[in-house]
């Protein structure tokens, strides 16, 4: 708009009429069109950034757009320049609003302006359905939901089973053909704007499609089963690869020749469903007992069978309630009568024992014996041995015999009391001395009868030899007993006699014969001569001589 004012228009007091104005400026613009504002860049919509850039301009047809006014969230608007940055913004919806502003200040009356949502949380994720744990069957299938709260909401999810890594998935998420153990599956949302879930929902399970595998053997701790045995129960110890229920005695399978029907069964340490004593009994013969356990018989704790029957190293125990024999008899060779210590004795047992040594063997007869050593021997199996006995102190019988339970089998059966054929011998005392102590009528004429005496001594030892004693010089003989001590010779010549005494010896007592023993005899009596002098005195001596 352009104001002028011409010549002559006006005139002053005295009438002068006014000249043509002269001016600097009498140019005035007038604007009433408002500016308009645009949006030339903006965050995306969802965003699941806390910043926000955005770009703008302006464009006026009057005077000029010359600046712009900014508004967040409604705080009010206030001078912006392009581009407008923004940080660290909520989560939630924003608003965005910008205004052009012209050279006569005329605003824009309808700023742009621009709406989004800031997302930086991650959603939350939750199985809703899952299989059991443990879970007898290779199958698995999972049922999942996510929730995105305020957010865009849930868009997809990713799962991973046994940490192979994640992958899209869809609920149902199904599984086949799990090896059996341990399993991991998880499941983590993502919503619109690509927030993971940072913890995604897990759940961990046990896959056991497999029965228990179990073992049966002769129990072996304390007290530890003894085999063979002569006690009843026999104990077996069952273990079991893992928990089972329901194990009786009708699943325990029993064989073997001792006819055993009895079977008891108690749980043992560590008392976890695993491990259990079988006691076995009613055995009705000596023989095999042999334990097993039955397949398809035990279950586990989910159900599984096993599947094979029990696994042994030794399930088989020998019942023998027996008592081993012996037999005791004089060692082959062995001389009877003799006069040789030791005696040898041969002891037989009918099955190797253990036990049987020096001291068990029972002494008797009259010889007084007093030790009996046992040395095994050939085949040196347990069964066969020598005993050597010795320390007699006069000639008799030596009888070796075994008491009962002296020695025992591998069952703990004590031996029966020995029996024998011939488990005697005599001992005969090897040396005796024979003496001839006198002869009554010494020296003796022909015809008289003349008595011997004589002893029979055992040189070591002690006893009493019986028999006969024989007194003779070749010619002339004469038969007593050992208990008479004398016989009698009636001469029939006269001379010097060179007599022994011989003693025969009896079933104990070796015989022996006497040194020479000399004896005179007359053809009479002597005479007796007395001479005394024509004078004597008192006391009156005497002087003897003899002739034959």
């Amino acid at each position: 708009i352009t104001a002028t004012i011409s010549d002559g228009v006006a005139i002053d007091q005295i009438s002068n009429p006014n000249e043509e104005a002269t001016f600097t400026d009498n140019e005035v613009t007038y604007d009433d069109v408002l500016p308009d504002t645009s949006i030339n860049s903006r965050p995306g919509n969802p965003t699941s950034s806390t910043d926000a850039g955005f770009t703008f301009s302006g464009t006026d047809s009057g005077t000029g757009v010359t600046s712009f006014e900014c508004n967040l969230n409604g705080a009010g608007f206030s001078t912006c320049t392009s581009p407008m940055n923004y940080t660290g913004l909520s989560e939630g919806s924003h608003a965005f609003q910008v205004r052009a502003k012209d050279g006569v200040g005329n605003l824009d009356a309808s700023p742009s302006s621009y709406t989004w949502v800031v997302d930086h949380t991650a959603p939350d994720t939750t199985i809703t359905a899952k299989p059991g744990d443990p879970s007898i069957s290779a199958d698995a299938s999972f049922s999942f939901t996510g929730d995105d709260g305020s957010g865009t909401g849930v868009a997809s999810f990713e799962c991973d089973l046994d940490s192979v890594g994640f992958s899209p998935c869809t609920s149902p998420q199904n599984y086949t053909g799990l090896s059996d153990g341990s399993h991991t599956f998880q499941v983590q949302a993502v919503d619109t704007l690509g927030n993971t879930d940072a913890t995604p929902a897990s759940f961990t399970w046990m896959v056991d499609t497999t029965g228990p595998s179990v073992t049966i053997n002769q129990k072996d701790s304390a007290p530890v089963q003894a085999d063979p045995t002569n006690s009843s129960p026999i104990n077996f110890t069952v273990v079991f690869s893992e928990p089972v229920s329901g194990f009786g005695a009708e699943d325990v399978d029993l064989s073997g020749s001792a006819g055993a029907a009895v079977v008891s069964i108690t749980e043992i340490a560590p008392l976890d469903d695993t491990s259990f004593n079988v006691g076995v009994s009613g055995m009705t013969q000596d023989g095999s007992v042999t334990a097993a356990v039955l397949a398809n018989s035990v279950q586990d704790t989910l159900g599984n069978f096993n599947a094979a029957p029990s696994n042994s190293t030794d399930n088989s125990v020998i019942y023998d309630s027996t008592s081993p024999t012996v037999t005791i008899n004089k060692a082959a060779g062995q001389t009877d009568p003799t006069g040789i210590s030791p005696i040898h004795f041969i002891v037989v047992f009918d099955e190797p024992v253990t036990g049987f040594t020096t001291g068990d063997i029972t002494l008797s007869g009259t010889t007084g014996a007093t030790t009996a050593i046992v040395t095994e021997i050939a085949p040196n199996d347990g069964t066969t041995y020598d005993v050597t006995v010795s320390g007699m102190t006069m000639g008799g019988e030596v009888i070796a015999s075994i008491e009962a339970y002296v020695a025992v089998d591998a069952a703990s059966n004590g031996n029966t009391e020995s029996t024998s054929d011939d488990n005697s011998v005599i001992f005969i005392f090897s040396t005796t001395t024979t003496t001839i102590t006198s002869a009554v009528q010494s020296p003796s004429i022909i015809g008289e009868t003349v008595t011997f005496n004589y002893t029979v001594t055992v040189n070591s030892g002690s006893g009493t030899p019986t028999g006969n004693v024989i007194v003779s010089d070749g010619t002339n003989t004469c038969t007593g007993s050992v208990a008479a001590g004398s016989c009698a010779i009636q001469f029939t010549t006269s001379g010097t006699k060179t007599l022994t005494a011989t003693y025969e010896g009896d079933a104990y007592f070796n015989g022996s014969t006497s040194m020479n023993f000399s004896h005179i005899v007359n053809n009479a009596n002597p005479t007796i001569f007395f001479f005394f002098p024509i004078v004597y005195h008192q006391p009156l001596p005497l002087h003897l001589s003899g002739q034959k």
